[in-house]
């Protein structure tokens, strides 16, 4: 379609693209959303359109300002809705899950306890300091 950037904005047209126009079929929801493009129940097709998944609402929520450029483009009402799809992926690796990085933990020396003893001689009840210290030591070590 010539002048998709004219019709969603120069934002969007880099994001997405019109694929084909189906017609709707006759039930209940051909009805509505020809209601809500403001078209008469046989009016107008379904518009489906690939976009990436960062611009699909922005589209589902201009969808019927989009209808209406097109059909202002067309001279006449062909749009009655839009479909958004799901852009493939470009690459393998764009679909491969992500793995978490397995983190390793340094081991405390003396100087982590001399700064967890620091900050939990106050502490009164010997069991409460003893975790402290010891989460104290192993903080301090990995920071």
């Amino acid at each position: 379609m010539t002048g998709w950037p004219d019709i969603v904005g120069e934002r969007l047209a880099g994001r997405c693209m019109p694929l084909r126009l189906r017609s709707l079929p006759k039930s209940r929801s051909r009805t509505r959303a020809a209601a809500r493009a403001g078209a008469m129940p046989n009016d107008g097709a379904l518009l489906e359109v690939r976009a990436d998944a960062d611009v699909a609402i922005d589209l589902t929520y201009a969808q019927d300002l989009i209808c209406e450029r097109v059909n202002a483009a067309l001279g006449y009402s062909a749009i009655a809705a839009i479909k958004v799809l799901p852009r493939e992926p470009m690459h393998a690796a764009d679909t491969a899950p992500m793995r978490a990085q397995k983190r390793v933990f340094k081991t405390p020396g003396e100087a982590e306890a001399a700064q967890a003893d620091q900050h939990t001689g106050s502490v009164d009840n010997g069991d409460l300091r003893a975790a402290l210290r010891n989460l104290g030591r192993h903080v301090f070590a990995n920071r």
